[in-house]
């Protein structure tokens, strides 16, 4: 498990550069913050821990971003242990996506 020192980092940074951050902390649920620049709020999402099964949703992913706007403006960056029970279809998800870079937007722990 990550200690969420690098998500703080990656949060902070584009917020330094004026940009809103979106967190989705996924374990047995995903537990969504939609885009904001309110640093308390996002630290406090990133400092949850949920302790089930980590597995990214990806219905409740697909949900989320729905709701997004400006998708082609989007970063996506994924920060993780790397123990996703899902693993695969995450990948196979997530290099679909459009966006500024190939990452992912929110950030996931």
């Amino acid at each position: 498990m990550t200690n969420g020192t690098e998500a703080q980092s990656a949060a902070r940074n584009y917020l330094d550069y004026g940009s809103k951050v979106s967190v989705i902390n996924f374990s047995d649920t995903n537990i969504t913050l939609y885009p904001t620049r309110d640093d308390d709020k996002i630290y406090e999402m990133l400092k949850i821990f949920q302790g089930g099964g980590t597995t990214l949703h990806l219905d409740e992913l697909n949900q989320y971003l729905s709701r997004l706007k400006n998708k082609d403006e989007i970063d996506y960056v994924l920060i993780t242990n790397a123990g996703i029970d899902n693993i695969i279809k995450v990948i196979k998800y997530l290099s679909k996506l459009k966006g500024r870079h190939s990452g992912f937007s929110g950030i996931f722990l």
